[in-house]
């Protein structure tokens, strides 16, 4: 019995390991397995990655005819040239991958959001002693005048280096020929000593420190545009073939009041600062196509139905039926100069009977902004429009009249009151009301309208003088206006030189404000505005609030946004309109073309 114990517990230990063998060989067998095909990795494209490619298609209202742009540059067409300093791109959304400190819509100057251009660095110093300030420009080398086949004033360039002769002959140019904006409105430039100080250094030194803060952003961006001064006829640039620059882009051909057409400049130096395409060379489109179309109509139409990219500047009601027609367009609402049918009233403070400001406070008084902002502005907006208009790089500098922080004084003042108001139209000699005449245009009409029948409610009789633009402004500029007169005079602008209320009285100050007060503080600000921006924004702020505001110079209209609509094809672009001051366009080189998404969209 206990040989067949053994012999079965052998038996059953054999058992088990042929068993034992047998998972063995099948484990063996599962983990020796045919080898799998090499897997290749799939490269994952940014969809925000910049392609290179394609014509950008824009169009403006009117001819280019000041070619030789010595006032304010064909303000279109900033793309042609490169300046000493010009708007930082990162400083705005950059297609979602910049500080967003600004949305570039607005005109406005601080000198803080430019970058070098065709300066590599600079620097600045005062010397209170002799109260002169100097400013040194370090030229940036590599830059070259763009070759356009044909152009004879090109060829006489031909693609030579730019250097810093060309820039200190351009601020010369600039500063000291009669008409050209820096001699204008800069006087203190006039005389200013600019020389070439080395061989690639540019010195500038004038009279004044209170003036650096106005040179520090007035040597830069659309007034300091370098030319080749071989493509100048008698120190002038009065055809579209001398508009020679260093720009991205260059203009090959023009046809007045029809089209214009703008390739890139191949071997242009700049690189795109921030995101996917950062360190690309711009451009990335081929060229612009520039159409001139005068009716604003058929420019809606044409932007609805794909044929130019982007149009920007539609008030309410445009803005709700191009959403209707368009649905698919991307949009911007901004807020810039007033829109028609709204405008300032601007009171003409050098003469009776407006130059009494109970008379001027009465006129505020009368105004039921609300109301007008329910009614004319569908609601939107919002109410206080002077000295200033809201702008997202100045917001520092703005509030609105229902802020916690605004003055009671000023809140009871820009409170419909017709009880306060005739109070004090008796206050000022008026206690049976007044007549009055108000110089606009035919597009204000019926915004004057109702203002008049507010207005007569506390007796004071409108006379509404219709005339066309051209005419207005020529009244404004002699100062020859009636007692009330309308305008554009709310735009931020360099808060720290405002034309609305400081200089001879002009087409944008209307009022004709020269009040030692303002100017005092303009200087404080000027000064504190070279080393702490914000600062210089809030001092100037509470000035407004405290003691400006309360002058009552002009009857704001409350403002209601503007719209920008563009094609979603259109990328790394969010709306921009103007990069700092009256640049218009100058966002261009940093756009790009989805070429298949407008083909799949049909276009």
């Amino acid at each position: 019995m206990k040989k067949k114990f053994v012999w079965i517990l052998v038996s059953c230990l054999m058992v088990l390991s042929l068993v034992i063998v047998s998972c063995g060989e099948a484990e063996e067998e599962e983990i020796v397995k045919e080898p799998e095909e090499e897997r290749v990795e799939e490269t994952v494209v940014d969809p925000d990655t910049p392609k290179y490619g394609g014509t950008l298609v824009l169009t403006q209202n009117t001819p280019n005819d000041d070619w030789n742009q010595s006032v304010a540059l064909t303000v279109n067409w900033n793309f042609l040239f490169d300046t000493i300093q010009a708007a930082d791109w990162a400083k705005g959304n950059a297609g979602g991958y910049g500080s967003g400190e600004s949305d570039w819509t607005s005109s406005y100057d601080r000198f803080d959001h430019y970058t070098t251009y065709v300066v590599e660095d600079y620097e600045w110093s005062i010397d209170e002693s002799t109260d002169e300030a100097t400013i040194v420009y370090q030229i940036r080398q590599g830059i070259h005048y763009y070759e356009i086949p044909g152009n004879s004033y090109s060829a006489e360039v031909g693609g030579r280096e730019m250097t810093a002769d060309d820039v200190a002959w351009t601020l010369q140019w600039q500063s000291r020929t009669v008409g050209n904006y820096l001699n204008v409105s800069n006087p203190y430039l006039r005389d200013a000593y600019i020389e070439k100080t080395g061989p690639w250094e540019v010195t500038v030194k004038f009279t004044g420190i209170k003036y650096l803060m106005p040179a520090l952003t007035n040597l830069n961006g659309k007034y300091s545009i370098i030319r080749a001064p071989e493509a100048a006829e008698e120190d002038r640039f009065n055809t579209w073939q001398q508009q020679i620059g260093t720009g991205p882009f260059m203009v090959t051909d023009y046809v007045r009041e029809s089209q214009g057409t703008i390739v890139k400049n191949p071997n242009y130096w700049g690189t795109d600062p921030i995101g996917p395409g950062k360190g690309n060379q711009l451009p990335y489109i081929d060229g612009i196509s520039y159409l001139i179309i005068p009716d604003l109509s058929t420019r809606q139409a044409a932007l609805r139905t794909g044929k130019i990219d982007t149009l920007f500047g539609f008030s309410l009601d445009d803005a709700g039926m191009m959403r209707q027609t368009a649905p698919e367009l991307e949009e911007l609402q901004y807020y810039g100069f007033t829109p028609s049918p709204l405008a300032t009233i601007h009171m003409k403070i050098t003469e009776p009977p407006f130059d009494d400001v109970k008379l001027r406070q009465a006129m505020i008084a009368a105004t039921d902004f609300e109301e007008i902002r329910q009614g004319l502005n569908q609601g939107e907006g919002f109410i206080l429009s002077y000295p200033f208009m809201y702008n997202q790089a100045y917001a520092d500098l703005w509030m609105e009249i229902d802020d916690p922080a605004m003055p009671q004084k000023v809140k009871d003042l820009y409170t419909y009151d017709t009880d306060k108001a005739k109070q004090l139209l008796a206050d000022a000699g008026y206690p049976d009301g007044f007549k009055v005449d108000v110089m606009s245009t035919n597009t204000l009409a019926d915004y004057l309208s109702v203002l008049k029948d507010m207005w007569a409610k506390v007796g004071i009789e409108l006379n509404l003088v219709i005339m066309d633009q051209s005419q207005l402004t020529s009244i404004l500029n002699a100062h020859e206006q009636a007692p009330l007169s309308t305008g554009l005079s709310n735009s931020v602008g360099r808060f720290y030189q405002p034309w609305s209320f400081t200089g001879n009285p002009s087409y944008f100050n209307q009022s004709g404000i020269n009040d030692p007060l303002i100017n005092e503080k303009l200087d404080e600000v000027r000064s504190m505005a070279l080393t702490d921006m914000p600062g210089a924004m809030h001092t100037f702020r509470d000035f407004i609030n405290d003691y400006i505001l309360e002058q009552a110079f002009a009857i704001p209209a409350p403002a209601s946004p503007n719209t920008a609509f563009w094609w979603p094809w259109l990328r790394n672009y969010s709306g921009e309109l103007q990069m700092l001051m009256g640049t218009y366009n100058k966002w261009v080189p940093w756009v790009w073309i989805d070429q298949d998404l407008k083909a799949s969209m049909g276009y």
